[in-house]
Formats: structure tokens, C-alpha cells, sequence
């Protein structure tokens, strides 16, 4: 599955990638071989904790490398768009209480609500995805239907 990224997420994964290669593994590596100068393995909390941490990052390295090997880096749109598209931020005011907010539609992987990136797939990215400003759209939530009006997509 081919995943969609912003350059910034982007080259966040491949550091950690790196990090995650490079430094955490010999550091894990070192726990391992002081955690064995211990003796019996079978009673070993440092042995077993380093075991443990090798099992948890080697399982991110994959995951990693899986999500970035396929990956597109999605261009922001430069002057805007006409067209809610990945990577626009979007401006959006709801119908009922007039309450505007700004969003930026992003890959599921890389959403955070509280600093305004949304999934494309998500109730609201689902429904604006395609759509021109002016527009106004209806988004089934958890806590049932409410009205939006694109106002502008930049």
C-alpha cells in the first residue's frame, strides 16, 4: 500500500529510520553484551529489558521501511489550489455556530488534530476531498451530522 507523505513527515520517518539503524541499535546492542557479564540470564531484569527494547525497535525499523518504501511526497500546492487536494490546508466554518477552523489534509500516519492536520480519510477529509471553495458539505460524526462551508483552500 502506497503511502502519501508531506516532505516534513517524510524526512521525519527517514531520520527516524536512521537514528533507529545507526545509534539505538548499537546503543541496545551495549545493554545487551554489560546486561550478560551479569551471569543467569534466566533472572536477568537488565537482560531481558535490553532483550525487550531490541524486540521494539527492530519491529519500528521494519514498519519504517515498509511505510517509506512505497512512499510519495506529496508537493504542497503552490498558490493554492481549486480543489481540496493532500497536502491543501483548508479553511472551513461550521454552518451551525459559525465557528471556523484550519485544517491540513495529510496521509492517516501523520494526522494530529490539535496542530490541524487531518487524515484524508476521516469523516471531514473524506467529505471535503475534491471539493472547491464555497462549497458546503455534510459530515456524519460520531456525535451525528454537522454542516461545513469550505471558505478557502490554500
Amino acid at each position: 500500500m502506497s503511502r502519501s507523505f508531506t516532505y516534513q513527515t517524510h524526512d521525519k520517518l527517514v531520520k527516524e529510520l536512521a537514528e533507529r539503524e545507526n545509534v539505538t541499535r548499537r546503543e541496545i546492542a551495549a545493554q545487551i553484551r554489560a546486561a550478560k557479564e551479569f551471569g543467569d540470564l534466566s533472572e536477568n531484569a537488565a537482560y531481558k529489558d535490553a532483550r525487550e527494547a531490541e524486540q521494539y525497535n527492530e519491529s519500528r525499523i521494519f514498519y519504517l521501511k515498509n511505510i517509506l518504501k512505497g512512499a510519495t511526497v506529496i508537493r504542497e500546492p503552490a498558490g493554492g489550489s481549486s480543489k481540496v487536494i493532500m497536502g491543501a490546508t483548508v479553511k472551513i466554518r461550521r454552518v451551525e455556530t459559525g465557528a471556523e477552523v484550519s485544517y491540513t489534509i495529510v496521509d492517516a500516519a501523520e494526522a494530529n488534530a490539535a496542530e490541524g492536520l487531518i487524515s484524508s480519510t476521516s469523516p471531514v477529509g473524506r467529505s471535503i476531498l475534491g471539493k472547491s471553495a464555497g462549497v458546503e458539505v455534510e459530515v456524519e460524526t460520531p456525535k451525528g451530522k454537522v454542516n461545513f462551508q469550505i471558505i478557502e483552500i490554500t
